[in-house]
């Protein structure tokens, strides 16, 4: 099974985002990142919910 925990904060008051995650080696590469990341920017965008996207990776070695 392949595992990739994406966590997210939101500071409404400053239309802020922090997404944090990790991939498991199996996954990189398949864009399973890449499309979250740009659903959940469509949808804020879309919203104007959001100006600022903050990404967090965990390298796992």
């Amino acid at each position: 099974m392949d595992y990739f925990p994406l966590t997210t904060l939101i500071d409404k008051s400053n239309k802020t985002a922090y997404i944090g995650y990790w991939l498991d080696s199996k996954a990189q590469g398949k864009g399973i990142i890449t499309q979250a990341i740009q659903a959940l920017t469509h949808y804020y965008a879309i919203k104007n919910l959001l100006n600022v996207l903050s990404l967090n990776v965990l390298s796992l070695i």
